[in-house]
């Protein structure tokens, strides 16, 4: 409902193929002679008395029937907005399978695609259009100089952590950033809970002594006086 009020509505995809509805009309006046000639000959033996056999004129209309559906299609193609809003909606429908389609392929570094098509419930060639479409949108331009380059000669890079392609039917995922080590951090958390400690047991240490002091000298108050 939001799409097709905002989508440009006067813009042809493409012109009509006047060739293909010539090629159609053509076929239509000889299949027209066809039938005229069948209910001529059927005609015929009625006169004479028997009973005409009519599949071959039914047969030929019906082909009749499908050249004028296909002529009526060339003629009045589908308009432009509604083309433009079946082709929003099946982006759309195949969009939703992306961020299943990255979660599985991100636990595998080889998988065949019969088995990732088992995974994700889709069939192969479907599949293979998705992984497609999953490079296409992860991919854009890169300029590293923008002043001085065009917008057209930006270097090509990934927009996404992972790398995907297809080679006899195994699908190959690189991740392209290094994997956090999970060691480094647990070795840093250890080396700051050792100095933490450290700096505890030097003052425990310091405050230890001090009260031994305090201890060892009963009689100094806190004025220096000696008490009697």
């Amino acid at each position: 409902d939001k799409y097709a009020p905002a989508c440009p509505k006067f813009i042809e995809v493409q012109p009509p193929d006047f060739d293909r509805i010539l090629y159609f009309w053509d076929q239509r006046l000889d299949l027209e002679n066809q039938i005229g000639q069948a209910m001529a000959e059927a005609a015929e033996v009625e006169q004479s008395g028997q009973q005409p056999d009519t599949s071959e004129i039914h047969a030929l209309e019906g082909q009749l029937f499908e050249l004028d559906q296909e002529i009526g299609i060339l003629l009045n193609p589908t308009p432009p907005s509604r083309h433009q809003l079946t082709v929003f909606l099946e982006d759309i429908h195949e969009s939703l399978v992306v961020p299943a389609l990255r979660s599985a392929l991100r636990l595998y570094s080889s998988i065949s695609l019969s088995k990732l098509s088992q995974i994700l419930e889709v069939a192969e060639d479907q599949l293979q259009t998705l992984i497609m479409r999953f490079n296409g949108r992860t991919q854009g331009l890169k300029w590293t100089d923008k002043e001085k380059m065009k917008p057209i000669e930006g270097e090509h890079t990934n927009l996404t952590d992972i790398k995907v392609w297809i080679d006899k039917g195994i699908v190959h995922i690189e991740e392209l950033t290094a994997p956090k080590r999970h060691t480094d951090y647990y070795m840093n958390s250890i080396q700051k809970l050792t100095d933490a400690c450290n700096r505890m047991s030097l003052k425990l240490a310091s405050k230890l002594k001090e009260d031994q002091t305090s201890i060892e000298q009963p009689g100094v108050g806190s004025g220096g006086i000696t008490a009697r």
